[in-house]
């Protein structure tokens, strides 16, 4: 992304989803920011509650549930815990 808007390029980063829940979105931002390379982001529907909706399911009901919880069960390699 940097290497190619540094030369002058316009650069578009298509994901699906919501870039930043469990995608490189906020990874991503740091590295542009960092470069001083202008972008905007346009946050998508994550399927993490749409594909329940899609299907009739609430992720959340005042009589049965109050929240829901995203979790990944993976961590980028080199972190400590």
């Amino acid at each position: 992304l940097v290497k190619l808007a540094a030369d002058g390029m316009l650069v578009v980063r298509l994901k699906g989803g919501d870039p930043f829940v469990f995608g490189r979105g906020g990874e991503e931002a740091e590295v542009l920011q960092t470069a001083g390379i202008p972008f905007t982001i346009v946050p998508g529907v994550s399927s993490c509650y749409s594909v329940p909706a899609y299907a009739g399911i609430p992720v959340t009901h005042r009589a049965y549930a109050s929240s829901f919880h995203v979790i990944t069960g993976h961590k980028k390699a080199g972190i400590m815990e």
